[in-house]
């Protein structure tokens, strides 16, 4: 298997997650956004970033998921080391 049939079968593979349902697309493009600042790495963010853009995710809307991460990694790292969640 080539890189660019690995890259293809895995879009296509994940085309029915990404579609709109009981969360539309842009949200859910958020989220992966969201997810990959912390997993997956900056080429990831961005790639889901535009997308949730290009799907109308305002700059306030991108802007606030980022928070959120910064939010959760902030209380994993206090939860951790202080024990303030026990």
């Amino acid at each position: 298997m080539t890189r660019e049939e690995l890259v293809r079968s895995y879009k296509e593979w994940s085309k029915p997650i990404f579609a709109d349902g009981a969360l539309s697309r842009k949200h859910k493009e958020l989220i992966a956004m969201a997810i990959a600042i912390v997993a997956a790495g900056r080429g990831c963010a961005d790639e889901h970033r535009e997308y949730a853009i290009e799907l109308g995710a305002t700059e306030a809307e991108v802007i606030e998921a980022i928070g959120v991460v910064m939010s959760m990694m902030a209380c994993g790292a206090v939860a951790a080391h202080t024990g303030l969640f026990h």
